[in-house]
């Protein structure tokens, strides 16, 4: 068709003419965005497409590229322009709200097996594009971190819904995970990090909207490389508390940060107990001492193991559980027989 031998003229006879560095710079990116915008908006109106149809074909020749001169490279990306060009179709297909889940996966894993992580798409949605671009060099492809977020829950949105898997490669920054089993989207380490999934960085660095939505879709929280007092794998909650005892200690009488107080009533909502906790084992008065303005426990004693957990929060934690197995989180939980509110609760909303 027109459009597809619009697209790969370009591909041929301009881009590929362009210097290697032509998309490092951001603005440099957004005018390809731009004039695809443009070529999409001049096909539909001339073809008898869709504008669903027609950004897709420019994904698609975009995905082609890529594929061709990465094989003739041996089947090694090139790198440069040659792999910038998928970030600017993924802006694409965010702007234009692509709805073809099985090109947007293509994408996914073509970004995957060249990186072997996903810390362009999702570190903006953490710590907001400044520090993105100070932690990797890249200026994030979206404007900032509230459209950076937006961007995130659109790429969950379909690599869960293809049931995308990805397996990690061995490398530098990412530890034991190298030889992990396949990781959901969510889960993707983040080298830049430390090896850390960004459900991990949203609550290491306090971030509970980021961290609400990647739990929603059930990411896991792993910090491989962390330990807690007595030498055993530090839990989530573990980081919390220290963080609140670090403050407690720092600044006697202030009240706790509300973003980290925010953070450990999401993170309580997800696990069935915090009893397992190493800080809890080593200095068990202090954490059970740990309270708010109010006077009430910041960590709730039924889920420090001392009295029985709420048979509630228990059945949540089970649902979810056999939800995420089945890929029906969040979507799945609209589907359930059950009372709107009773959904609001399984969907992390409520404590």
């Amino acid at each position: 068709m027109a459009m597809d031998t619009i697209l790969d003229v370009f591909f041929e006879k301009v881009f590929s003419k362009l210097p290697r560095g032509a998309l490092v710079s951001r603005y440099k990116r957004e005018e390809l965005c731009d004039y695809f915008g443009t070529v999409i908006v001049g096909c539909v109106g001339a073809e008898q497409v869709t504008a669903q149809e027609a950004v897709g074909r420019t994904v698609c020749a975009a995905l082609r590229y890529h594929a061709a001169t990465r094989d003739a490279n041996g089947n090694v990306c090139l790198k440069g322009k040659f792999h910038d060009i998928l970030y600017v179709v993924a802006k694409l297909a965010y702007d234009w709200e692509l709805q073809d889940s099985h090109t947007v996966t293509r994408l996914l894993r073509d970004l995957h097996a060249c990186e072997d992580t996903f810390e362009r798409l999702t570190v903006g949605a953490i710590v907001g594009t400044r520090v993105s671009h100070l932690l990797s060099g890249w200026k994030s492809e979206f404007a900032d971190r509230e459209e950076n977020l937006q961007a995130l829950e659109y790429f969950l949105r379909h690599a869960d819904g293809q049931r995308l898997v990805f397996q990690a490669k061995q490398g530098p920054g990412l530890g034991k995970q190298a030889k992990d089993r396949p990781r959901r989207f969510a889960d993707v380490a983040m080298r830049a990090c430390g090896g850390l999934t960004a459900a991990a960085m949203a609550l290491d660095v306090a971030k509970v909207d980021t961290l609400l939505l990647l739990l929603r879709h059930g990411a896991t929280i792993q910090f491989p490389d962390r330990e807690s007092v007595d030498d055993a794998r530090a839990t989530p909650v573990d980081v919390v508390l220290g963080k609140l005892l670090d403050f407690r200690e720092r600044f006697p009488g202030e009240p706790f940060p509300e973003e980290t107080l925010a953070c450990l009533r999401v993170l309580l909502r997800v696990v069935p107990s915090a009893a397992d906790s190493a800080l809890l084992r080593h200095c068990p008065d202090v954490i059970l001492g740990l309270a708010g303005q109010d006077g009430a426990p910041l960590v709730p004693l039924c889920r420090l193991g001392v009295t029985p957990p709420e048979l509630k929060h228990l059945s949540r934690c089970a649902v979810r559980h056999q939800l995420h197995l089945a890929w029906g989180l969040p979507k799945g939980i609209e589907a359930l027989s059950v009372p709107h509110a009773l959904r609001r609760y399984l969907d992390l909303e409520l404590d």
